[in-house]
Parts: structure tokens; C-alpha cells; sequence
């Protein structure tokens, strides 16, 4: 009788119903030498075999399923625990054969034209920064809170609630892998996250603690497991820096990473954090890089730089920025405020605008709009003084101020007895900002 066959992730099991016995295959991979290697496991199915407190497990060991020597010695094995007519011999070549075919074979594919398209439009988890079932990467310095995002986004998938980025596309479980802290670490984060949000914490994201399981690379067919039990919508993986548990620098180690995170389920969205290199950390996102090989970049579908103020307190602005857009025009960069209350043990997550932080205002907006700015705040400047504030020189301040609507001369050099201009804003009836001053000047 034919075993009826099974896979699954990185497992290939053959099952005889008439013997009662299973082959289980795991993790087959190449060798250099062209060998095919994996781990194999032999059960029993028989009921008092399964209920003996062994789960019907009856022996397992590493295996090469393209030597006929291994595969001999397997039948002989078989043969005196589950003794069969005609042996096993036979029976285990054409399952070592059937596994070498799945691993080496390339599928047909599937003709383009009879994929049903969901949508012409690209479609996000979380617009902009989350495409739907692909790796998005967040790339973040140490200290700029990424850990505390990717949870809150969590929290919001799992409960389908509304996040600073708008509503997830899709509400379900959430599986953390952490490479970085532990259990009690990110329930202390969970917490003061929830409190924030005003909701308990939710059942349904699930932790688990990687930090000692070694490589993402050898631990993806486990991970796929546990992926395709829980069937979760979202998949955060912190991070990528120590995931990898190797020469970051080799391609050896980032392009098989990359492909496991990948590979970790198809319509699945999975979000990675990582830390950019110590050459790029002082510049902007267009020149961000992860730390070691560039394998790493090419696999996500969208990057984005996280910046928090530099200023030290509990209430400051975190600064996204697209590194590598998704399927569209590059995406202007936005900001968020983070709030921490020390009494109430929570944290708060605020939409925000670039021109609420100095900081960033000053990297981010236009000369223009960078003049309207200062001019909103101090009411009136004149032209050296715009050009210390904005940053830009003080012919660049004076051609963009003549070029605005809002922005009135109080007094010129040429005509305002040899003062450099003084700018301020107009107000919504059209007249200056500033009154009194003007009323002086104009009676001069």
C-alpha cells in the first residue's frame, strides 16, 4: 500500500496506514558535495504506541537520502521493529526518491494571466510603511524606540484598532521573535503600550524568545511551524543584527537570512528591525545602510529610517523616513510623537508634523517653508537673522521671501534708511503682523 504523503513547511512525512508507521523528513539541504541531508524521525501510529508517554516516537537520526548504504540500513531497522512481507527496502528508496524530487524540481509556475488581481493598487497593512504580505525593514539606531513600534503596531493588528498610521488592513495574531531582550522586558513594554492605548492586553500576540535558539537562518523550518499553526497576520522579527548570529559582513550568511524571513509564509506581512552601520548613522536616509552586507536591503520590499529627537526626555518625536519606497513615488517623511508618564506607566503614541520639531523642520521643510516657520514663532526677523534660524544663506532667504505671498517687508536696505529688511507674516485680513511696528516705520 501507497503511504499517503504530507508536507508542510521544511517536512515531508510518508505515512502507512496499513503498518501504522510514519517517516518523518526534516530540514533536507544540500552539501557541497551534492549530497541531500536532513534529519529523519520514525513514529509509530498505533494507538497504545502513541498513549505510552513516547507520542509514538520509536527512533530518529541525521540521514542522506541519496546514499543507497543509509537507506539499507533504514529497511534493516524498520524491518525488526515493524517486520513487512516484502521489507522495506523498496518502500524507503521510492520515499527518498520522492523527497530528492520535490527539493530539486522547479514547478511548472503559473500562467500570469489566470492570476486573479485583489487589487490594482498596491495594498499595506499599514499605509505607507507596512506592504501587505512582504518584508518591510526598519532600519533604527539603538535608543530610537523601534522595539516599543513594532509592538504597538502589534497590539493594534491583534485588537484591529486604529494606529497612528491609520487602521490595519487586516485584524488577527501576531507572533514576536526577539533576538534582543526577554519575556519580562517586552511584557513591562506591552503594558505601558496598552495602558496608553486605554485597552487590556490583548490574548493573541504571541512572544517567543530567540535570544538562545540560534540562527534565523536554521531555525526558519520551526518558525514556519509554528507560523502555519497560529496563522498570524503579522510577524516581527527584532532584530535582523543579531537574527543573523554570524559575519554580517558575508553573503553567505545575509542572502540565505533574508530568503528565510521571506520565505516565512506567502501572504503573510512580516516586519524586521535592524541597525544601520556606524559610518552611515549621521546622515540622511537616502545614505542609511544596514550594518554588514547590502544582501540585506534587497530582500525587503520597504525601508524606512527611524530618527528620534536628540533631546533626552520622555516626551519627543521619532522621524520616518523612506529609504526604499513600495511599488510607487518615494513617500515624504513624517513624524510621530512618543509620550512616557512615569506615574501611570504608559505610553503614548500621537500623530505629529514635521513642523512641530525644530529639529527635523530644519532638515525636512523648504526654505520657504522653514521661513514661515521662524516667522510664525518670533512674529518678526529680519534677513540675517532668517538665515541663522532656516539655515540657508542670506540671498537664498531674501529671493524666497519676495517669491511668497504671506511674507511682507517691514523695511528694506535700500529704502529703509540703510536697515537690512525686517520680514514678518501677513495676517488673514491682509495686513502685517505686527501693527504697532509697522505704524512707527510707515510714519518715518
Amino acid at each position: 500500500m501507497k503511504p499517503e504523503v504530507t508536507e508542510v513547511t521544511d517536512e515531508i512525512s510518508y505515512l502507512w496506514t496499513d503498518a501504522e508507521v510514519q517517516l518523518v523528513l526534516r530540514g533536507l539541504r544540500e552539501t557541497d558535495a551534492g549530497n541531500w541531508r536532513g534529519m529523519l524521525e520514525v513514529r509509530s501510529t498505533r494507538q497504545q504506541d502513541r498513549q505510552n508517554g513516547s507520542g509514538g516516537h520509536m527512533f530518529w537520526h541525521a540521514v542522506s537520502i541519496t546514499a543507497a548504504t543509509e537507506r539499507t540500513k533504514l529497511a534493516d531497522k524498520l524491518q525488526k521493529r515493524v517486520p513487512r512481507q516484502d521489507g522495506w527496502e523498496q518502500e524507503i528508496d521510492r520515499c527518498f526518491y520522492d523527497a530528492y524530487q520535490r527539493k530539486v524540481c522547479v514547478p511548472e509556475g503559473t500562467d500570469l494571466a489566470d492570476v486573479e488581481l485583489v487589487s490594482e493598487e498596491a495594498r499595506f497593512l499599514y499605509d505607507p510603511i507596512l506592504p501587505l504580505g512582504q518584508v518591510g525593514l526598519l532600519l533604527a539606531d539603538q535608543g530610537s524606540t523601534k522595539s516599543y513600534l513594532m509592538l504597538y503596531l502589534a497590539v493594534c493588528v491583534v485588537l484591529g484598532i486604529k494606529s497612528i498610521f491609520g487602521k490595519p488592513l487586516r485584524q488577527g495574531p501576531a507572533i514576536f521573535f526577539d533576538w534582543e531582550v526577554d519575556s519580562q522586558v517586552a511584557r513591562r513594554r506591552l503594558g505601558w503600550i496598552c495602558r496608553g492605548l486605554g485597552v487590556p492586553i490583548p490574548r493573541g500576540l504571541r512572544y517567543v524568545n530567540m535570544a538562545d535558539r540560534g540562527r534565523l537562518m536554521d531555525r526558519a523550518r520551526d518558525m514556519r511551524q509554528l507560523i502555519d499553526r497560529l496563522e498570524p497576520v503579522l510577524v516581527l522579527i527584532d532584530s535582523l543584527t543579531f537574527a543573523t548570529g554570524a559575519d554580517l559582513i558575508s553573503t553567505e550568511f545575509a542572502a540565505p537570512t533574508m530568503s528565510a524571513i521571506g520565505g516565512l509564509g506567502e501572504g503573510l506581512t512580516k516586519l524586521v528591525s535592524a541597525h544601520p552601520n556606524k559610518a552611515s548613522r549621521k546622515l540622511e536616509a537616502d545614505d542609511i545602510s544596514v550594518i554588514g552586507s547590502g544582501l540585506f536591503e534587497f530582500r525587503a520590499r520597504a525601508i524606512w529610517h527611524m530618527k528620534r529627537e536628540t533631546q533626552r526626555s520622555a516626551n519627543f518625536m521619532v522621524k520616518m523616513a523612506s529609504r526604499k519606497p513600495f511599488d510607487g513615488a518615494p513617500t515624504q517623511p513624517f513624524t510621530y510623537r512618543m509620550r512616557f508618564d512615569n506615574q501611570q506607566h504608559a505610553t503614548y503614541f500621537e500623530s505629529a508634523s514635521l513642523r512641530d520639531s525644530e529639529e527635523f523642520a530644519d532638515t525636512e521643510l523648504t526654505v520657504a517653508e522653514r521661513i514661515r516657520r521662524a516667522l510664525q514663532k518670533h512674529g518678526q526677523l529680519d534677513t540675517k537673522q532668517l538665515a541663522e534660524v532656516t539655515g540657508a544663506g542670506e540671498v537664498q532667504v531674501r529671493v524666497a521671501c519676495n517669491r511668497m505671498d504671506d511674507i511682507f517687508p517691514m523695511t528694506g536696505g535700500a529704502g529703509g534708511r540703510g536697515r537690512t529688511t525686517t520680514w514678518t507674516l501677513r495676517q488673514p485680513n491682509g495686513t502685517p503682523g505686527d501693527l504697532p511696528w509697522w505704524s512707527d516705520d510707515d510714519d518715518a
